[in-house]
């Protein structure tokens, strides 16, 4: 709401300083069409074009300060933005990671548990039902963390979509603002 109104004021003042363009020239040109009378007069019409430019230079002034104002706005919220979808970016890396590795550990203590039926360490017999428990218990370990993994999945795609969106922001307003000051 604020930026829209600080954009409709730099277009007011657009538009202000076109008519005042066209004031000025159209003045400009009923002076030369009247050089031959009273010098009086045509010193009025000068100082009306003196504080026309005046008046011009003022409203550009203004409106440069605008438009400055509303590119930073519009970086400072594209920065946020950035900001924020890259850190929940980072964060969901960590967390696929940590999933990743849940299921690369899981998978381990089921190989090893279809292997062997001897605890190399206490030398002690593994029990088929201690397995069959266990191996239950890892599918439903597994099955939730490939159910993260799917949920996770547009999630990801959804913050990367957003960051390029920002990025494009960003590369708009820097050629904008380039123009501007050209």
């Amino acid at each position: 709401t604020k930026q829209k109104a600080l954009m409709q004021e730099s277009v007011t003042l657009n538009q202000e300083i076109r008519f005042l363009q066209k004031s000025l020239a159209e003045t400009k040109t009923f002076i030369e069409s009247i050089k031959n009378s009273s010098s009086e007069f045509i010193q009025q019409k000068q100082k009306i074009i003196e504080e026309n430019q005046k008046r011009i230079d003022a409203l550009r002034k203004i409106q440069e300060e605008f438009e400055e104002k509303l590119i930073q706005k519009n970086k400072d919220d594209c920065d946020r933005r950035l900001d924020q979808a890259q850190k929940q970016k980072f964060k969901l890396i960590e967390m696929n990671s940590t999933v990743e590795s849940s299921i690369k550990r899981i998978n381990s203590e089921i190989e090893f548990f279809k292997k062997n039926d001897i605890c190399p360490k206490c030398h002690q017999n593994i029990s088929d039902e201690f397995k069959i428990k266990l191996n239950e218990e890892s599918n439903k370990k597994l099955e939730k963390y490939h159910e993260w993994l799917a949920i996770s999945k547009p999630t990801f795609e959804k913050i990367n979509h957003e960051i390029d969106d920002t990025q494009n922001s960003l590369q708009q307003i820097d050629e904008f603002q380039h123009e501007i000051e050209k």
